[in-house]
């Protein structure tokens, strides 16, 4: 009896081991679907004239960029629905351009929606606007969510003369403004064999504002400037409106993550090793002549980033979330608790706290 017991312990072990992989086994394929960059989305509201109308009258339908990591299998075909408020049905259901690859790439979608003719069809509508991403494959018979959101539709009277009742539409982006992105990437036209840069992202109220400059501070000395910033702009149609948003987007030349190769590099080339000076850093920008944003940021010992909100939010990339301390009064009003509901279009982070 004795040996028997000491037999069936072991198989009992066993069965309880297969039974916890077999219940493993969902999420392990599941970390092998296609996911959503969550910051690539932008949901926009494209205004059109109604022909039908009498007058000028502008109404809208949605334009969906996105950008998806891989794999994506041959046959699948990425598609994204809009519901109308209150309803379960789609308003819109677009087929995206749509390309196989494989893990470790990614696909940009970079228009989804816009381009529809039948402006008749356009909306009036205003409040949260429910969307869905998805992908679905014939061949295999699969047709899967990758995301869901909502997104703050507005309106604002246009500059200039038009019929009573229109308006400009936009997509409210004030949920970003205190969430700024730190990130290392290739820097922009360098040799792969350089190391990667130090970059960042933060968002402003208004159109291309043109920030005087990005400093970066390390223990309270300055060690790098840029004025070479782009933004990319969002919000209504007409940029004389109030109603828009900046992503400012900059390269710091000289902060890499590791000294590069010193034949490629001048003799005076202040350069900032991030893996030789740990620590605390500071990114602050300048804007119309005064400061307007301050967003602090962690490296690493060995030049790497603090990417664990990202992580545990599924982001989807590698990047440093920061809170974004607005200064001054720049923006003009904005809505400095959209954060809380509204980031990433109704999937607030985890793990995050905007700046008082």
């Amino acid at each position: 009896m004795n040996r028997i017991r000491c037999w069936r312990a072991p198989l009992y072990l066993l069965l309880l081991l297969l039974f916890v992989l077999s219940a493993a086994a969902p999420s392990a394929l599941a970390q092998n679907d296609p996911t959503i960059v969550k910051d690539s989305i932008r949901f926009s509201p494209f205004t059109s004239t109604c022909s039908s109308c009498k007058g000028y009258v502008l109404r809208w339908w949605p334009k969906v960029t996105f950008r998806v990591n891989g794999p994506i299998a041959a046959g699948s075909q990425l598609h994204v629905e809009v519901f109308a408020p209150g309803s379960r049905k789609p308003w819109k259901a677009f087929d995206c351009r749509t390309g196989a690859i494989e893990a470790g790439s990614w696909w940009e979608v970079e228009e989804c929606g816009r381009g529809e003719s039948e402006d008749d069809k356009g909306v009036f509508y205003t409040g949260l606007i429910e969307f869905k991403i998805g992908m679905r494959n014939e061949v295999l018979g699969t047709d899967m969510t990758l995301f869901t959101g909502k997104a703050k539709v507005g309106k604002t009277t246009p500059p200039y003369p038009t019929a009573a009742g229109s308006f400009l539409y936009y997509s409210d982006y004030d949920w970003h403004i205190p969430i700024g992105l730190v990130y290392l990437a290739p820097g922009n036209g360098v040799p792969d064999f350089f190391p990667p840069r130090l970059f960042a992202e933060i968002w402003l109220r208004g159109k291309d504002p043109n920030p005087n400059s990005f400093h970066v501070f390390y223990q309270g000395k300055e060690v790098a400037k840029e004025k070479a910033c782009t933004a990319d702009t969002y919000g209504t149609d007409d940029s004389r409106t109030k109603s828009n948003w900046s992503k400012v987007t900059c390269e710091f030349r000289m902060v890499y993550k590791t000294s590069p190769d010193p034949q490629h590099m001048s003799a005076d080339a202040p350069v900032q090793d991030l893996s030789k000076n740990p620590g605390e850093y500071e990114i602050k920008m300048l804007y119309k002549g005064e400061l307007a944003r301050s967003a602090k940021f962690t490296v690493a010992a060995d030049g790497s980033l603090d990417i664990g909100i990202a992580t545990a939010n599924k982001m989807g990339e590698n990047v440093a979330i920061v809170p974004v301390k607005v200064i001054g009064s720049q923006d003009g009003v904005w809505d400095r608790l959209a954060w809380k509901t509204g980031a990433f279009f109704g999937n607030p982070l985890t793990g995050f706290t905007a700046p008082p």
